[in-house]
């Protein structure tokens, strides 16, 4: 009986680790997901689809160094959103060697953010920037809470 017992509590144990194994996977594809659609909306100019990706009282530190930004409602962000995009403003950015990590219902994502801003007036910028997103799974859905980016100089590395 004693026998039957170890050998049963260890199927529970594998079961519960490939439970386990395989919704880390699928969250890790799920982020991945979340952490591209971003991007695209932001390339193709979906102004709701952003602001869906962020929680409100989402905060950011941009590369450009200045405070804490912090935003507010779904609706707020959207109009800040448009307004960006009505400016003129265009974006062609992409990912590059994300790294995820996940806490239960939490996950830190970093990597790098390459590819060229379009100002209304002026230049296109080159990006090339080091980026933290902080995001928290609610209902099903991963939502970002923080962003912290800043420049990288690719040459040195810095």
């Amino acid at each position: 009986m004693t026998r039957l017992l170890t050998v049963f509590s260890i199927c529970i144990g594998l079961m519960a680790l490939t439970i386990a194994v395989v919704t880390a996977a699928s969250d890790e594809e799920d982020i991945l997901a979340a952490m591209n659609a971003h991007l695209d909306a932001i390339n193709t100019e979906a102004s709701a689809a952003i602001a869906r990706h962020h929680l409100p009282g989402h905060s950011e530190f941009s590369a450009n160094g200045r405070l804490l930004g912090v935003s507010g409602s779904f609706e707020t962000q959207l109009a800040r959103n448009k307004a960006i995009f009505e400016s003129g403003s265009t974006f062609d950015w992409h990912h590059k060697d994300l790294n995820i990590q996940i806490f239960g219902n939490t996950a830190v994502v970093t990597g790098y953010v390459a590819g060229t801003t379009h100002p209304p007036h002026g230049d296109p910028i080159p990006v090339h920037n080091r980026r933290t997103t902080v995001l928290i799974k609610q209902q099903g859905e991963w939502k970002e809470i923080h962003v912290h980016n800043s420049p990288l100089n690719e040459e040195t590395g810095q």
